[in-house]
């Protein structure tokens, strides 16, 4: 059974990382062991990309209909390629958010965008999926 988003929070046991406290919508979220385990890394033999149906990933490229594309750790350019586009600039150009460490960049770097109904759900599913304290998500969406 799943977590409704309400429940998500800071666990009052844990110690604080740092001497300074974050509130959860400004602490870095963290890699779970599932997300370190599951496969990201592109085939670099030109291999089509997976969509990442588990929501596990940390890096990677999300479409306007909402399908994840997962990466490994700086394997940004050999998705994008894999996906059809020259680069960057083309690939946000056409709705594509881009995921990386953790974090989502849901405003193009190179022009105006608007993250879709469709982006929203996933990135909301992604972070129930993997735990993460709501907070953090509704601190991104309110930047949006």
């Amino acid at each position: 059974m799943q977590k409704h988003r309400s429940q998500f929070g800071i666990d009052a046991n844990e110690a604080p990382r740092s001497n300074t406290y974050r509130s959860p919508e400004h602490s870095p979220l963290h890699a779970t062991e599932e997300m370190r385990d599951a496969k990201t890394n592109l085939e670099e033999d030109g291999g089509q990309p997976e969509r990442d149906l588990d929501l596990l990933a940390c890096h990677g490229w999300l479409s306007p209909e909402g399908h994840l594309y997962p990466c490994g750790f700086k394997q940004h350019d050999l998705l994008t390629s894999a996906l059809g586009f020259e680069n960057e600039v083309e690939i946000e150009a056409a709705g594509y958010c881009k995921l990386t460490m953790l974090m989502w960049n849901v405003h193009n770097r190179y022009g105006s965008m608007a993250i879709t109904t469709e982006q929203w759900s996933t990135i909301e599913a992604w972070y129930d999926r993997n735990g993460f304290p709501y907070a953090h998500f509704n601190r991104l969406a309110t930047q949006a």
